[in-house]
């Protein structure tokens, strides 16, 4: 193990490998944790200590759970996933999770978990047809692989990229070496750890707004009012702060990837994504349609 490779990176964050099923998030999970030298855990073993000794695919198809079967094992595994992180949230590691973690209705749920301890996601995005082609080698013996017909695969794959997506800061794809895989995974990750800790400060400032909105939204008649809260315009100060520093972490990155499509993913994920707070005010205020942005300058 290089040990010293994760200190160099100057992070202290555990990180979180998503994908479909045979996408290969296992093996580059312990790739990436034996190269930075940290502990690797698999969350089909921590899930599996709660199914009372059956299988994944065995549980989700018992028919005496008092919950719908598929939500009973959604639940347990949530519970171990918040148990497994609060356990380790003082020593970074590399966690592969389930292939359904990051998919609704848990999304939300599962996404909060990870945040509070502050995991970075990573999504092994690999070729669908590659994915069969492991899963069919892959299938036979192992106990803990669902077994999916070709079409509930392929639409399974199309449903379940957009969740992996929202969920991950780091986008991979993984259709060749794990070196290459792993090494990429590693480059980005001061970036990405970076990026979102100024998100969740935003995301905290939003919230503020949002409960200043909520609470005084009677006694409001436009944006313009919320100026006679003084709360307010610190905290929209200190939300152009935050915002000044995404953009200038985002010029960084520009400078030094000349992956253009790796660019795009940083600006939609990044950049559009912090304007999203004057949409949620704009619907708790009813107001008619106005620039609010502008309101708010």
């Amino acid at each position: 193990m290089n040990v010293s490779r994760y200190n160099d990176l100057g992070i202290d964050n555990s990180i979180d490998v998503t994908g479909m099923m045979s996408s290969g998030k296992t093996t580059v999970s312990k790739a990436l944790a034996e190269e930075l030298g940290i502990p690797f855990f698999d969350s089909d073993a921590i899930v599996k200590r709660r199914l009372g000794g059956l299988t994944i695919p065995d549980y989700i198809t018992q028919k005496d759970n008092d919950e719908v079967p598929y939500t009973n094992f959604r639940n347990r595994e949530s519970e171990g996933l918040d148990e497994h992180a609060e356990l380790h949230k003082n020593q970074p590691h590399v966690l592969a999770t389930w292939w359904g973690t990051h998919e609704a209705p848990q999304f939300h749920r599962n996404q909060a978990i990870l945040d509070k301890r502050k995991y970075v996601g990573v999504y092994t995005n690999t070729d669908v047809e590659q994915i069969l082609e492991w899963k069919n080698k892959d299938v036979k013996g192992n106990e803990n692989r669902s077994i999916l017909d070709e079409a509930e695969f392929r639409k399974r794959y199309i449903d379940r990229d957009p969740w992996y997506r929202m969920a991950s800061w780091i986008i991979v794809p993984n259709n060749g070496s794990i070196n290459e895989t792993v090494e990429q995974i590693i480059d980005e990750l001061p970036f990405a750890c970076k990026l979102k800790k100024l998100r969740l400060e935003i995301d905290e400032v939003d919230n503020q707004l949002i409960d200043i909105i909520k609470k005084y939204g009677e006694t409001i008649g436009s944006l313009h009012d919320l100026r006679d809260f003084p709360k307010w315009e610190g905290l929209l100060d200190m939300r152009e702060s935050l915002v000044k520093k995404v953009g200038v972490l985002k010029n960084q990155y520009d400078k030094n990837c000349r992956d253009e499509s790796r660019q795009e993913f940083v600006r939609i994920k990044w950049v559009n994504g912090l304007g999203e707070i004057w949409g949620v005010i704009y619907n708790e205020l009813h107001e008619d349609a106005v620039d609010i942005e502008e309101q708010c300058n």
